[in-house]
């Protein structure tokens, strides 16, 4: 800012008379104004230094960020994602996280809720005013442009918009102009913003990496141990490998490395670790795909064998052309309510095949696994099965679940998520002892006709990996028949599109938040019917795989992913029959 003196002023006073003290009034007042024109340009320099003044050069670009940043601060989004987290919880944004055009919006409440403060929205003006955020910041619907306190003008890389009601802003610009760093973690869709550290205190984080033994079959599951921890007790938020297989099929030495990242985008130096592969690979012809609903612990309940006395003619050997009448014990089979009901089982019958299955060394494999054996270009093992619990009963946590995690197998589940969703907030109802909440959670397992799992318990089925998840829909499994297969009533081709998308992203979006472990989920089709529109739209909306029924019920190396066949186990599934499958 150039200053300039008052050269006529000076000129004109030393021609005026004076003499002792006296004053000339004007030069007075001429230096009265001096002194008042000083103290604005003063204000205006210490305005600039509290403020922030952006000149031509920083107009355009986000480098010259003003310095609101400061203190302990940690914040994290995810793509696609509802809430914004931090290290207290987390918040609802009102929306969700987009990205447009390669860049990433999230609503306003996402940013006022994480960072302390407010905002004010003008609808007749279209300006968004955040208060109490380090820095008071001013954006225009349809600008591409914040204001941060009364000078500073800083590029957005997008335009801000309103869309529902909700007010999205551009979210890497807008933290980075007030000097936050955004770090974005492929692996999740995570971005983390906070406050960089100074390079001399920055301390890596350090990896471990081990194999639960020396010695692995070709084509056996490598079971790798791992962990991550930092120094500076910042969350390990991403992994990287280096000549990692879930398996090898080849015979020989493997060393493979592995590091790790912090949120700060701070990486571990690498480690590594070498085991042996030994053998030759044989893969399976087909495997099996069998498909469990709901299990009784009686088996009474179904049926029970007593042994029943029963009189018999026979002729009499000590005087022929006589008969005798002699008694015999005959087995009775007594039928419980479950009786006929062919996808009811027991307990008892469940567990024999299970320890069937441990005692022949045939591998349970999850449907992610039997797609990473398919993109290694092999197919699973010999001797491998895939076990499917479609529509996700509580006897499947109850029952299932414990018997399978004694033998070490693994199984897949496919619920409904509406009806889970609907069943886990009554449960918490009952536990938080509202009134009536018991007699609502019993009618709606009676309308459904079986209990159902809930969120809680899908989060410890899959936690420890004994259960791989997927879905049966979000609200579609319902009535006597597929409402997904087809258009209903008289919908429109694209409305019965719409419909089936915004079904199949519910039940993924619901199933990430509450339960989590959702990366790759599998999709089985309702009733097991479906169209040429149902299985496009279920490969687009990111499933890894899609089951429906068949005469088999068995994959090939033809299968298609999207189709592949599953085969019921019943009431009917004796124990010879269930030898033979394998």
């Amino acid at each position: 800012m150039k200053l300039h003196s008052n050269r006529k002023s000076y000129e004109k006073r030393k021609r005026l008379p004076h003499n002792g003290n006296e004053k000339n009034p004007k030069v007075l007042a001429a230096s009265i104004a001096a002194i008042v024109i000083s103290a604005v340009v003063l204000c205006m320099v210490v305005v600039i230094g509290i403020f922030g003044f952006t000149t031509e050069a920083n107009k355009t670009t986000s480098d010259n960020a003003v310095s609101t940043a400061e203190g302990p601060f940690h914040a994290w989004y995810f793509m696609d994602g509802s809430m914004v987290y931090d290290e207290a919880g987390e918040y609802d944004m009102g929306g969700t996280f987009v990205s447009t055009d390669n860049v990433g919006y999230i609503p306003a409440d996402g940013i006022a809720s994480v960072m302390g403060g407010t905002y004010e929205y003008n609808e007749a003006k279209g300006t968004v005013k955040f208060k109490d955020i380090g820095k008071s910041v001013k954006l225009t619907v349809d600008s591409d442009e914040m204001k941060v306190g009364l000078f500073g003008k800083y590029p957005l890389g997008g335009k801000v918009y309103v869309e529902d009601g909700v007010i999205y802003v551009p979210m890497r610009a807008f933290y980075e102009n007030l000097g936050y760093t955004v770090s974005f973690t492929p692996e999740g869709k995570r971005l983390d913003v906070f406050i960089a550290d100074n390079e001399a205190d920055i301390q890596i984080p350090k990896a471990t990496l081990s194999t639960d033994k020396d010695i692995y079959n070709v084509g056996e599951k490598i079971g790798y141990v791992t962990g991550g921890e930092s120094p500076m007790g910042y969350e390990i938020v991403e992994e990287k490998w280096e000549n990692m297989a879930a398996w090898y099929f080849e015979s020989g030495e493997i060393t493979v490395s592995y590091s790790v990242k912090d949120y700060k985008g701070n990486w571990s130096k690498p480690v590594s670790c070498t085991f042996t592969v030994e053998g030759e690979y044989k893969a399976a012809k087909e495997v099996p795909v069998l498909s469990y609903y709901y299990i009784v612990e009686d088996s009474a309940e179904i049926s029970k064998t007593v042994k029943e006395e029963k009189e018999k003619k026979v002729p009499d050997p000590n005087n022929p052309g006589k008969e005798i009448v002699k008694k015999e014990k005959v087995d009775k089979v007594i039928k419980g309510p479950y009786y006929g009901d062919e996808m009811v089982i027991s307990l008892e019958q469940f567990q024999f095949e299970m320890e069937y299955l441990s005692e022949e060394g045939i591998h349970t494999i999850t449907v992610a696994e039997y797609i990473d054996y398919i993109e290694s270009g092999v197919m699973p093992p010999e001797k491998s099965v895939i076990i499917l619990f479609v529509n996700g009963y509580e006897s499947t946590y109850k029952l299932a679940y414990p018997v399978l995690k004694e033998l070490g197998l693994k199984a897949n589940i496919a619920p409904e998520v509406h009806a889970v969703e609907e069943r886990s907030a009554l449960v918490k109802s009952v536990e938080a002892e509202e009134e009536g909440a018991k007699d609502k959670l019993a009618d709606f397992d009676k309308e459904q006709r079986f209990p159902l799992v809930t969120f809680d318990q899908l989060k410890e089925m899959t936690a420890d990996g004994t259960f791989a998840l997927g879905n049966i829909s979000y609200d579609s499994n319902g009535g006597d028949a597929s409402i997904l297969a087809a258009p209903v009533d008289e919908e429109t081709e694209e409305a019965y599109v719409k419909r089936v998308q915004d079904d199949l992203a519910a039940s993924i979006a619901v199933l990430k938040e509450k339960v989590g472990n959702a990366d790759a989920l599998f999709f089985v089709y309702p009733f097991g019917e479906t169209s040429e529109t149902l299985v496009d739209e279920v490969e687009t909306a990111g499933f890894i795989a899609a089951f429906t029924k068949g005469e088999d019920g068995v994959i090939v190396a033809e299968s298609e992913r999207f189709m592949l066949e599953r085969m019921n186990i019943t009431q009917k599934t004796n124990k010879s029959a269930f030898r033979g499958l394998f």
